[in-house]
């Protein structure tokens, strides 16, 4: 005869996840840690870009207020003639300026020239070595304004890679020269 078998031990159930189910666990939270980090290096690229944004802006406004501030106090100019375009604009500046390009260098009036050199701005003061003034300058134009003591500037900007080149157009009045004509008209 046969014995019957003892009844099988009741196995205890385990507490705990199973093997199958800490891998579902571990992918889900890799997925999640990925996510993450693709987040943290993008709004790195971002702010580095603003960053960079800024800094270029910074460099506008210094390098067309000195521009403008140059122009608004000049003695005289070379403009190009009415329908003509230039690409440099030079400026006679009264004496007493020249202490803020070339200290030490006398007080007789002085020609100070804007140009584009490369991607750059510069300023070229006659009596010490050129300053550029902005970078990424794709083009620099000047123009003779609507009155005959205006210039019409425009300067291009380089731009990233399948973009638009940004524009910025202004126009600069002559004060002492739109003074002096004013003056002489009355």
């Amino acid at each position: 005869m046969h014995e019957p078998t003892p009844p099988m031990p009741r196995r205890h159930h385990q507490s705990g996840f199973s093997l199958v189910e800490t891998m579902i666990a571990t992918l889900l939270g890799l997925l999640v840690l990925a996510g993450a980090t693709q987040l943290y290096l993008t709004l790195g690229r971002s702010q580095d870009r603003s960053e960079q944004l800024a800094e270029r802006q910074q460099a506008l406004v210094f390098g067309t207020d000195s521009l403008l501030r140059d122009i608004r106090v000049a003695k005289g100019w070379d403009l190009p003639a009415d329908g003509m375009t230039a690409t440099s604009l030079r400026l006679t500046l009264e004496g007493s300026r020249r202490a803020t390009y070339c200290p030490g260098a006398g007080t007789d009036d002085f020609t100070v020239t804007y140009a584009r050199q490369d991607d750059d701005l510069i300023l070229d003061p006659g009596c010490a070595a050129s300053m550029a003034l902005v970078s990424g300058i794709a083009g620099f134009r000047v123009e003779r304004g609507a009155g005959s003591h205006s210039a019409r500037i425009t300067m291009t900007l380089t731009a990233a890679q399948d973009a638009p080149s940004p524009t910025l157009t202004f126009t600069a009045v002559n004060r002492p020269m739109t003074i002096r004509n004013a003056t002489a008209d009355d």
